[in-house]
């Protein structure tokens, strides 16, 4: 049993080593470059699990460095390329200048830290066969119906919150382990508007139809966390609790937080939002995904489309 003293300074020190990853900024590095990289780099620290911020700010440095050498080698910054034995040791051969005390091999032991979660974990770069089919719209009916009727209050209220920051967020598998509910906040036109943690952090908007679904989470948990503690072991626990009782129904899918992450690209992809403003809300640098999902959105009136292009540049004439 841990004592109380150990047990107040475990989240404290879990909040500045996720605040460290979150704010860490290179100097030496392009805006373009660390745009690309950034969100990759934070990633790896984080499943790397770094036990202190110092420890977190030494990997980083280390991939940093990495990165930016791989960048101007024209290697494709892509996790598993930059992260590969390969790379890895042809950056200690080629780009790190020869010191003493054993440097190259310190930044060595850090990269192939780093390199590991890569090679365990591919969530980090989206494969084609590896996006997650959208759920159809009597798919999440049927999800939240089941949700709704869950006996047990925490698990329903649990369930109900992941569903709303998923399919009404865009909030990925790691972004639900951070949300709390001091996170979320009513806007000026009264929906709901959530401070995302974690290595993406950044501002989400709640779709009205999940609104009064987050509000009770938050309302049940006040300034805590609304799906569950940090583990992803308790996250995933939640998940499989609802996919067992889903087996007793054979028309009801499997709950899977890709599948809802990719319905709400969907229905941001159909609801025409701004495509700039749509990859910043849902923390990515590459539009890959949301190109593999087109064929689940809606085709648009031919007419419409060329409305739409004929009056995109008024404010210019």
């Amino acid at each position: 049993m841990t004592d109380s003293s150990t047990a107040a300074k475990e989240p404290d020190m879990a909040g500045q080593i996720t605040q460290r990853i979150a704010t860490y900024r290179p100097k030496k590095i392009d805006d373009d470059v660390w745009d690309s990289v950034g969100p990759m780099l934070q990633e790896r620290v984080t499943l790397a699990k770094p036990l202190s911020p110092g420890m977190a700010t030494r990997l980083l440095s280390a991939g940093a460095g990495l990165c930016v050498w791989a960048a101007a080698e024209h290697i494709p910054l892509d996790v598993e390329k930059i992260f590969s034995d390969e790379t890895i040791e042809r950056y200690v051969s080629e780009g790190l200048n020869a010191k003493p005390g054993g440097s190259s091999a310190t930044i060595r032991s850090r990269l192939r830290r780093l390199a590991r979660p890569a090679t365990r974990n591919r969530t980090a770069t989206i494969a084609r066969s590896d996006i997650r089919p959208p759920y159809t719209p009597s798919e999440i009916r049927l999800l939240r119906r089941t949700v709704a009727a869950q006996r047990v209050a925490v698990r329903r209220r649990r369930l109900s919150a992941l569903m709303a920051l998923a399919a009404g967020c865009g909030c990925n598998a790691t972004d639900v382990r951070y949300v709390r509910g001091a996170d979320v906040v009513r806007t000026v036109a009264g929906g709901l508007q959530i401070a995302v943690g974690g290595p993406r952090a950044r501002t989400v908007f709640c779709l009205a139809g999940y609104e009064d679904d987050l509000a009770a989470a938050v309302e049940a948990v006040g300034d805590g966390l609304l799906v569950g503690g940090n583990g992803s072991s308790r996250r995933t626990s939640l998940a499989s609790d609802l996919a067992a009782l889903m087996q007793a129904g054979p028309d009801l899918p499997k709950l899977n937080v890709g599948r809802l992450r990719a319905t709400w690209m969907v229905t941001m992809l159909s609801a025409r939002v701004p495509f700039a403003a749509l990859l910043k809300t849902a923390g990515v640098v590459s539009a890959r995904s949301f190109v593999e999902l087109l064929n689940a959105v809606p085709d648009i009136n031919p007419d419409a489309v060329a409305e739409m292009f004929r009056h995109a540049g008024l404010e210019h004439a």
